[in-house]
């Protein structure tokens, strides 16, 4: 799911730098497939944090994973270009660090967007998150080494 609407993109990155960032010959029209990409990107690595935690896709999307979102897209729109990460404005580094950062503190639980769930508590250690795939969960282990016998001479 993306995070980002195209319209809300204008809002971290102007019309003007979008044609810049995305259209490899003249500079001068926004091409709309890289930053359909850029969303897109940038979602799945939002997605990437949040799936340890909440089951996607979100239902609510929370004002400051917008801002992260937006900012992971503004970065990949600049590391696209041909001179890359050697001339990406602070800004821009600061805001993508900053973004990774809340991700992962959100995926460790150190952080809360208020996301609930249907009875109204936040995600946590005690709740599962859903699979990935919807599929069925699977476990595999070892055969055992020591019986009860064997450990509760111990």
């Amino acid at each position: 799911m993306d995070y980002l609407t195209r319209a809300d993109l204008d809002g971290y990155v102007p019309p003007s730098i979008q044609a810049q960032l995305t259209d490899d010959d003249a500079g001068t029209v926004v091409n709309e497939s890289r930053l359909a990409e850029a969303i897109s990107t940038a979602s799945e690595v939002a997605d990437g944090y949040l799936r340890q935690r909440y089951r996607l896709p979100l239902l609510v999307v929370p004002k400051q994973l917008k801002d992260w979102v937006g900012a992971i897209a503004r970065h990949w729109l600049y590391m696209r270009r041909p001179e890359g990460a050697n001339d990406l404005p602070p800004a821009v580094v600061r805001s993508y660090k900053d973004a990774v950062m809340f991700l992962g503190q959100v995926r460790d639980e150190k952080l809360s967007i208020g996301i609930v769930d249907a009875d109204g508590a936040e995600p946590g250690k005690d709740s599962q998150p859903a699979p990935a795939s919807g599929g069925a969960i699977q476990l595999r282990a070892s055969r055992r080494e020591f019986s009860d016998d064997v450990l509760g001479r111990y």
